[in-house]
């Protein structure tokens, strides 16, 4: 038998019980999973890092990806202009 490991918070005691059901696991091995996967993730990134050029480039492309996603479907020269809608205090007309 292995070494014990107490949870006090009700919300991950949840949690852990909601997945080990939904997925046919033991909670030992849910929790394990969660963890294991939890340590293989790259450390958080200092504030430096996230103002650096790569990290806002990163960002951008993700964004203008996004964008173009959502915009996938917009006919050419169509417009998300709505202020026929509102008065020109922009209140709903």
């Amino acid at each position: 038998m292995g070494k014990e490991l107490k949870v006090h918070s009700d919300a991950a005691y949840d949690a852990a019980h909601r997945l080990a059901e939904e997925t046919g696991q033991s909670v030992d091995a849910v929790v394990e999973v969660a963890l294991r996967d939890l340590a293989a993730r790259p450390a958080a990134a200092s504030d430096q890092d996230v103002f650096s050029e790569e990290a806002i480039a990163r960002r951008r492309a993700e964004l203008d990806a996004v964008i173009a996603w959502i915009n996938r479907n917009h006919p050419p020269g169509g417009s998300y202009d709505h202020s026929d809608m509102y008065d020109e205090n922009g209140l709903p007309i």
